[in-house]
């Protein structure tokens, strides 16, 4: 589906898979940095010159604000798998002070190109 959206759309969303309640523990691995980087590589190859013109539209699930961000996403490690250094990674996180969430939020646009939407929880 990545490589047909590289190749056709005009914005794009890199997020997790959204499968039935039977696998959605292993579906948090989508979510990984390593996964999104790799997401991202099928989207570069597929986009090639189209890639100036493609914009990304970014899902995140969890969002807060704390001088505690290690601790605050304590309990999704055991959610997604990962430390918690990973989970702060994955771009469906952003949790931590208001300076480290704009660090966060300037790294993952330049990383991501031309991120232009981010979704916020309600």
């Amino acid at each position: 589906m990545l490589r047909f959206a590289a190749a056709q759309a005009n914005i794009i969303g890199v997020n997790p898979s959204l499968p039935s309640s039977d696998v959605a523990a292993a579906s948090a691995q989508d979510a990984l940095p390593a996964r999104i980087d790799t997401n991202f590589q099928w989207i570069r190859r597929a986009a090639c010159a189209r890639l100036p013109e493609v914009e990304f539209h970014a899902w995140l699930r969890w969002a807060q604000v704390t001088p505690r961000a290690r601790t605050a996403v304590g309990p999704l490690t055991a959610r997604f798998a990962a430390s918690a250094d990973d989970v702060l990674a994955s771009p469906i996180v952003l949790v931590g002070s208001v300076s480290e969430i704009v660090e966060r939020l300037q790294e993952r646009r330049l990383l991501l190109i031309r991120m232009s939407e981010i979704n916020t929880p309600a």
